[in-house]
């Protein structure tokens, strides 16, 4: 567990120190002598402080790779004694130390898949958020042609609407106009029907005096008729007595 807190510290690029706290008491006896050869051999790591740089995590596991397979051939060639041999106690520090950075790869591999997991996650939601928001935008291209063919709907029955009003109007102008007109033909109707009422009336009386002065006038021409005839009977005779004076005084003289 402490490698686990330290493994930052030790055989990295920081500068580290550390403090190993100990117990007098009999009861701590084994934590005591554990902290201490902890201690003694965490003192042997070497550390090489730099200055803090931006790597990618793969390219810091590679480091550490190359690190670790660097030591284990250190180890290797120690073993079988081909090569260049170190002492006891750098080989346990190499040892300590290659500990600590293959809990460092396991940890990093670990983030690192995590870290994937996550970016796969973030991915697929970003693909489903994408795709949502084309349908977003699909839908709301939609709605706004939908809103435009409303809108322009709206305007066409508004227009539609000025217009009957304006027919309804002129309409109820016309209607109220021939209202009117029709008033004054009515009383110029009745006005007329009296009027040609009193025609009839006149024409009535009329007929009745001109049959009057037809049957006057027949009975005064047959009257003037007769006397025409009694005149010219009457002027006949006198002329035959004339006549017949006329032959006897001729007659009479010669």
């Amino acid at each position: 567990k402490l490698t686990r807190i330290l493994q930052d510290s030790l055989g990295g690029r920081t500068k580290t120190s550390i403090i190993a706290t100990v117990s007098p008491a009999s009861i701590s006896l084994e934590e005591t002598l554990s902290t201490l050869e902890y201690a003694h051999r965490a003192k042997n790591i070497m550390n090489k402080p730099e200055v803090n740089q931006k790597l990618t995590k793969k390219a810091l596991i590679k480091e550490y790779t190359e690190e670790i397979e660097r030591l284990r051939r250190d180890l290797a060639a120690a073993r079988e004694k081909n090569g260049v041999y170190i002492s006891l106690e750098n080989y346990e520090a190499l040892n300590g130390k290659l500990t600590v950075q293959e809990e460092q790869i396991a940890e990093y591999i670990d983030k690192i898949n995590v870290m994937e997991e996550e970016v796969k996650r973030i991915t697929e939601l970003f693909t489903v958020n994408k795709n949502e928001l084309e349908q977003c935008k699909t839908d709301l291209q939609i709605k706004e042609k939908e809103l435009e063919e409303t809108q322009k709907d709206l305007q066409e029955t508004k227009i539609h609407l000025a217009e009957e009003e304006y027919v309804v109007s002129v309409l109820e102008n016309t209607e109220q106009k021939l209202h009117g007109t029709a008033s004054k033909l009515l009383s110029t109707v009745q006005e007329t029907t009296k009027d040609v009422s009193g025609l009839h009336a006149k024409l009535d009386r009329k007929k009745v005096v001109d049959q009057h002065n037809a049957i006057v006038q027949n009975t005064f021409a047959g009257q003037m008729n007769d006397l025409f005839n009694k005149i010219q009977d009457s002027v006949s005779e006198n002329s035959l007595k004339q006549q017949q004076m006329l032959t006897s005084y001729t007659n009479f003289i010669g």
